[in-house]
């Protein structure tokens, strides 16, 4: 399988940013040329357009350096199903826990959701975006409160836009655990008028978000035992915790 990208969206973002690709390979090679990190850039627009049309490349340096310069998550501009992850996604997640992962196409996606004491990997953001990830933590005692749904309301400024697709990625650890590793459950993309959530199990959901655009919504599940949670995007957001969740229909990553 290969990673498949939304063409419309991306042909979009390359408009929008570089007015053409060609514009793209020349910022490209600038970038190359000023040594900022960069790996060695596509010659051709052909090359661009094979990975818009028929797949990313399995190297992840080539993959996020793309982004980078897009100004985007890789896994904001995904097309799930041309993609193959949905309908495959049993054997893609076998893949993930044997390391299989890391010799495939699936390499950019292992390299951001291996679990890990240091999560999200910091180089990746360093590197290819020249910043750091933005993430917020939050925690729950279950002295306080247990067995219920907690609402995540990740509001995003007005000067990234209301249509940039934007990803954000959420993970946990347990309190008190010696091992103080953050495993990754899932993501949740904004697309123009739509919000998508991805978990590790599987689990698909979708719903408009046409009303208030700049503020993405979902639930996650707080149980019996303490835990810390850590919620990260390559984009600047603020996060409201309610607990528990009081509004209905929201998406929802399940117990």
């Amino acid at each position: 399988m290969m990673l498949r990208v939304n063409k419309p969206a991306v042909l979009e973002i390359i408009s929008t940013r570089f007015g053409s690709v060609d514009g793209l390979l020349v910022e490209w090679e600038a970038r190359s040329r000023d040594k900022r990190g960069a790996v060695s850039y596509p010659k051709n627009r052909s090359t661009i357009y094979r990975w818009i049309d028929k797949g990313l490349p399995s190297r992840a340096d080539a993959v996020f350096e793309f982004c980078g310069l897009l100004d985007v998550d890789l896994v904001a501009i995904l097309d799930l199903d041309r993609s193959g992850i949905r309908r495959d996604f049993a054997a893609i997640r076998r893949s993930f826990q044997s390391g299989r992962a890391r010799e495939s196409a699936l390499q950019p996606l292992f390299e951001m959701y291996l679990p890990g004491q240091h999560w999200p990997p910091k180089q990746l953001a360093e590197r290819y975006y020249d910043r750091p990830w933005w993430f917020v933590d939050f925690e729950h005692d279950p002295n306080q409160l247990a067995n219920v749904y907690a609402l995540l309301e990740m509001a995003v400024p007005d000067s990234i836009g209301h249509d940039k697709p934007i990803g954000f990625h959420i993970a946990y650890r347990r309190k008190g655990a010696a091992d103080h590793m953050w495993r990754p459950y899932g993501f949740i993309l904004r697309q123009n008028e739509r919000v998508q959530l991805f978990s590790e199990s599987g689990d698909f959901q979708e719903r408009s978000n046409q009303e208030e655009k700049s503020i993405v919504r979902v639930e996650t599940f707080f149980g019996s035992g303490p835990a810390e949670f850590r919620l990260a995007s390559l984009h600047e957001f603020a996060l409201t915790v309610v607990v528990p969740s009081d509004r209905s229909g929201n998406l929802r990553f399940r117990a």
